[in-house]
């Protein structure tokens, strides 16, 4: 009997030190958007998401390309191009949210991102 209480503990203790670091793309843009992450591509096509879990802790970049409607230029504002991402603790979640506007011939890709990382920290100062 205490072979199998100590095997559950064990299965616990492994499962509560798994790794919940993720990232969620949501895309609300006119075309389509390809993240490049970790080496691996991520394609989201208009009004769909992705979420990309089991990520270790660190620091990555990411790079963003994106689909132009014919007949538009192309640019982009704030973090949609590119940017780095860190993961500190096992349980950080990223969203990203990508939008796009159209103003006569130029299309423009935007994108708000929101992370957990250090929300529950508390700070101190001493005056």
């Amino acid at each position: 009997m205490l072979k199998y209480v100590l095997a559950v503990v064990v299965a616990f203790l492994f499962v509560g030190c798994a790794n919940k670091n993720e990232v969620t793309i949501s895309n609300i843009a006119d075309g389509a958007i390809y993240i490049n992450f970790r080496a691996e591509v991520h394609t989201i096509y208009p009004n769909g998401s992705a979420t990309i879990d089991d990520i270790p802790n660190g620091i990555y970049d990411y790079s963003t390309t994106y689909a132009v409607p014919a007949g538009y230029t192309g640019q982009v504002s704030g973090d949609a191009a590119a940017g780095t991402l860190t993961f500190e603790d096992k349980n950080t979640k990223i969203q990203f949210i990508y939008s796009s506007t159209k103003s006569d011939t130029t299309y423009t890709l935007g994108c708000t991102k929101s992370s957990t990382l250090n929300l529950n920290q508390s700070t101190t100062s001493t005056e």
